[in-house]
């Protein structure tokens, strides 16, 4: 009986050590922010000043945005239908960040006591940063990475030793049926503009006050779309055709989209 009182003492006692750690808060919630446990359908419903731990997910739904801090003071812009899966903080180790799918911002915080890489891992690639601010854009397909600030590395999830550099006002595009990794110019960015992100329905007086944005319903049923990286939001409202979604993201095509009521 006294063995088994001390090995449940010792168990319970060792259990800390296997939580999760927290990994930061959220700042801002427009519309329909969850946050996630793996294996979890539903999460629970996030609002500013919700702590998320490391191995959490973070899910937008349509129409809606979300700003985190991480414990280490970088930042992150989290833009509709997007799912970002938080591994961990620690630099150097493994990958800290998962993007599933949709746009996300990043701006990494520099440290000099840290010499490894801040890594996100996408569908197609990987990226590794030191203190920097990149977009991201993600389909099952492909990998769209654009960068404002710094210097990033990125490389293919199926190719890792292979990399490219970008800098500030490049991009590049993986696309997974392709080899090519095209360095190609941008047009730089220290932030995201908000309204260009939904089509001009954000609220930019809420922005300036730090509030969360109030979008409106589009009254749009018709786009032309020659770059699609910068119009992601709306392709990702319903596209009557995948390869034209393609299509639109590699900017090879000017297409038109019909979006239901």
């Amino acid at each position: 009986m006294r063995s088994t009182a001390i090995l449940l003492t010792a168990f319970l006692l060792a259990l800390p050590a296997f939580a999760a750690e927290k990994a930061g808060d959220i700042k801002l919630v427009n519309g329909k922010v969850e946050v996630l446990k793996e294996q979890q359908v539903v999460g629970r419903a996030a609002k500013p000043g919700t702590e998320f731990l490391t191995d959490d997910l973070i899910r937008t739904k349509r129409k809606s945005y979300a700003e985190v801090t991480f414990v280490d003071g970088s930042s992150v812009k989290i833009y509709e239908r997007s799912r970002l899966k938080i591994n961990g903080i620690e630099r150097g180790k493994d990958y800290n960040a998962d993007i599933q799918k949709g746009r996300v911002l990043f701006d990494i915080a520099k440290s000099e006591d840290v010499s490894g890489d801040f890594k996100v891992k996408t569908t197609t690639s990987i990226i590794g940063v030191k203190g920097t601010s990149f977009r991201i854009d993600v389909l099952p397909e492909l990998t769209r990475v654009t960068v404002n600030e710094g210097v990033v590395e990125v490389s293919r999830l199926d190719v890792p030793e292979q990399s490219v550099l970008l800098n500030p006002g490049q991009s590049l595009l993986i696309r997974q049926d392709s080899d090519e990794m095209n360095v190609t110019r941008s047009q730089p960015e220290t932030d995201i503009d908000y309204e260009d992100e939904t089509d001009g329905l954000a609220d930019r007086s809420a922005l300036s006050e730090n509030r969360a944005p109030v979008i409106q319903q589009p009254n749009l049923l018709l786009t032309s779309l020659q770059d699609g990286t910068r119009d992601i939001d709306q392709i990702y409202e319903k596209p009557q055709d995948r390869e034209n979604l393609v299509e639109a993201l590699t900017g090879r095509a000017r297409i038109r989209i019909d979006f239901e009521h």
